[in-house]
């Protein structure tokens, strides 16, 4: 169930114009009724005193840029891998090759490079929808470069192709709202890019079939919830100058005691942070 619209997330896997889609979001008792009747897991934060389901919101930076947009960054990039002749066992070569093509599409673009090392690892899944892991602000700053590199250098002549660009194109409109963001209007456009994308992010999907490409996740129910729900600038609510920070707490958080976890992960902060 998503907490959200209170629709199965398969149900709206198909993103088209579903009575899911239209749906009112959830209210607290319908929540609570459902889980109930479905014995379904219920986090524990939703025991904390007064609080209620109106408090969640998507972010954008952990749906999108942390979600859908790696899926499809490692998609294309796989694309582009095997259209240059690379495989799980010579893989340097295709990936020096796509990693110069960014370069050089970044400074077609006026841009620093989003990144200055490609590895098959980073975006090679076995038996699994391609994902490339980069950090939220780098998967957003690879997004025009991305759309550049493949307008460019590999023209679409036949309809994957073409649907492939349209679906890189329509999330760049997204984020190019999220620049220029206009009162009463963007919001309105940012939902409509996001449905479009996801549309033919969905189509790339079945072309594939049964390969494991283009699959869909939660993230894409979650991301098109915030897309059509924002009537503010998603932008405004994410911090991308933490992320690295967080990365840090995390990692040390696994090596305590989760008892003392809140002054244990201070301390150990403080350490590694002076000793840098």
């Amino acid at each position: 169930m998503c907490w959200l619209c209170g629709a199965g997330l398969n149900d709206c896997y198909d993103f088209g114009l579903t009575a899911a889609w239209r749906s009112s979001m959830v209210d607290m008792p319908a929540f609570w009724a459902h889980a109930a009747g479905t014995q379904a897991y219920v986090s524990p934060l939703f025991h904390v005193p007064g609080f209620v389901v109106a408090f969640n919101r998507v972010d954008w930076m952990h749906a999108g840029c942390l979600g859908v947009l790696q899926h499809v960054h490692g998609n294309v990039v796989l694309d582009l891998f095997h259209k240059l002749g690379g495989t799980v066992k010579s893989p340097t070569s295709a990936c020096a090759k796509i990693m110069n093509m960014f370069k050089l599409g970044a400074s077609s673009l006026n841009m620093d490079p989003p990144f200055h090392d490609l590895r098959y690892t980073m975006f090679g899944r076995p038996n699994k929808s391609p994902k490339l892991k980069l950090k939220a602000a780098e998967a957003r700053y690879l997004l025009p470069v991305l759309e550049f590199v493949l307008r460019e250098f590999f023209p679409a002549d036949d309809e994957y192709s073409r649907v492939r660009h349209q679906c890189v194109v329509a999330m760049c409109r997204c984020y190019d709202e999220l620049k220029a963001w206009e009162p009463r209007l963007s919001n309105q456009r940012l939902g409509r890019y996001a449905r479009q994308h996801l549309m033919l992010y969905a189509s790339l999907g079945r072309m594939c079939a049964p390969e494991p490409r283009w699959a869909l996740v939660p993230k894409h129910h979650l991301l098109l919830h915030c897309a059509e729900t924002s009537f503010h600038n998603p932008a405004l609510e994410w911090n991308y100058s933490d992320e690295s920070e967080i990365g840090r707490a995390t990692k040390i958080a696994k090596n305590l005691n989760v008892e003392h976890m809140s002054v244990g992960s201070m301390t150990r902060y403080r350490g590694t942070f002076h000793l840098q």
